[in-house]
């Protein structure tokens, strides 16, 4: 069969303006229902410049404000930083992907020069514990 993929190019979203505020859950959620009444389009990856999980409230908001929307989420992250709160709303996305990209600590933070130290150590938590809520 073919796959059609549509990408962020397609979709017609351009990176925010240097200063502009970031948009809320229910920004988003209205941005999410838009793409997929338009499109038919039923894939949403949560990815952006940096780790959504940094904007954890909202990404949250957003996976609960658009249940009924006919999008199956895709969670791209990092995997550092987690509360409950995102685990909680993991059983709302039908996907998650962890960008690991070493198999220790020292080279984990040789190539991502983490702010805080143990984010690897974080990372991988964070990955267990995913996987074992199923995600």
């Amino acid at each position: 069969g073919t796959r059609i993929t549509r990408t962020a190019r397609d979709s017609g979203f351009e990176p925010l303006p240097a200063g502009a505020e970031e948009p809320s859950g229910r920004e988003l959620n209205d941005l999410v229902r838009d793409w997929v009444d338009k499109t038919g389009a039923q894939s949403v990856v949560i990815q952006g410049e940096g780790d959504p999980l940094a904007a954890e409230d909202v990404v949250c908001k957003t996976l609960r404000l658009a249940q009924g929307s006919g999008a199956q989420f895709r969670l791209n992250t990092l995997g550092v930083g987690a509360t409950d709160a995102i685990f909680d709303a993991l059983g709302l996305v039908e996907t998650v992907s962890v960008f690991l990209p070493a198999a220790d600590a020292a080279k984990y933070d040789e190539l991502l020069q983490p702010r805080d130290s143990g984010a690897f150590d974080d990372a991988c938590a964070f990955v267990r514990r995913a996987a074992a809520s199923g995600a």
